[in-house]
């Protein structure tokens, strides 16, 4: 009889570190206005799109008590002070954005985040540049930064450890590269 021994994990694993917003998306005007709601934002989506996929992912963001109760995937609040954005648009146009808070993750959890190993790591700049550049040093296969949005970018200081910074509209190259 043949017996298979495996300690190998059976699904991916990654680590997504990102905002989570309410969209809102407002069609006609006055009172023919149709006002759509839904939970947005590019940490969230590609968290949500990997649970799809059947990837094990644990999603970092700001977000209250209760919250991700519903989601698919694990989630961790980055701090107990911080808050989602609202992103309100109108077909292609943004109309305005109330940025999530921009805050730092939690030590402790950065501690036990270290002794983790993941798959993939993604991370946007929509909770800071500095939660991006700490969650470098967690060890994946492969690190993956989109770095958006354009305002939170700051060059590519203590993000030398991502595999692959993914190129936006806004990032200016030299012609030549």
């Amino acid at each position: 009889m043949q017996v298979t021994d495996s300690t190998e994990r059976s699904r991916a694993r990654a680590l997504v570190v990102g905002g989570y917003l309410e969209d809102i998306e407002v069609s006609g005007s006055g009172h023919n206005a149709r006002i759509i709601q839904a939970t947005g934002g590019s940490g969230f989506n590609v968290a949500n799109c990997l649970s799809l996929f059947g990837v094990d992912v644990l999603f970092l963001s700001c977000f209250g008590p209760g919250e991700s109760s519903q989601w698919e995937f694990k989630s961790i609040p980055i701090r107990s002070e911080c808050s989602r954005g609202k992103f309100l648009f109108r077909k292609n146009e943004v109309l305005a954005v109330e940025k999530p808070s921009i805050v730092g993750i939690e030590e402790e959890l950065i501690g036990i985040l270290l002794k983790e190993e993941f798959d993939l790591i993604y991370s946007t700049l929509e909770i800071g540049q500095s939660a991006a550049a700490t969650v470098s040093a967690i060890k994946s296969r492969l690190k993956v930064l989109d770095p958006s949005p354009g305002h939170e970018y700051r060059g590519n200081g203590g993000l030398s450890l991502y595999d692959l910074i993914l190129a936006n509209d806004y990032m200016a190259f030299d012609k030549k590269d």
